[in-house]
């Protein structure tokens, strides 16, 4: 089993102390797991555990979502191509 944990949402000096506390709870959960054979990732350099997945897909699913944002301004044909009704300036 794979755990993921963030170690900014970990520091005891960023929160109160009812949080602290909560965190002192879940860091010897964190230790039990662990000795119980888990995995714990941490979101590595720069907190970037995901970053290549996001860069890879994150483009396709954004170029998916925004001609349905705007369906008004991304019509096809009847042949299913693309047919802009207007230009879009930024």
């Amino acid at each position: 089993m794979r755990i993921g944990r963030h170690p900014r949402h970990m520091d005891k000096k960023a929160f109160n102390d009812a949080d602290a506390e909560t965190i002192e709870i879940t860091e010897r959960a964190i230790a039990d797991l662990r000795q119980l054979g888990a995995a714990i990732v941490d979101p590595g350099p720069g907190e970037a555990l995901f970053q290549g997945c996001i860069d890879k897909y994150a483009p396709l699913y954004s170029n998916r979502v925004f001609p349905s944002s705007f369906p008004s301004s991304f019509r096809s044909t009847p042949t299913g191509n693309p047919q802009p009704t207007r230009s879009l300036s930024w």
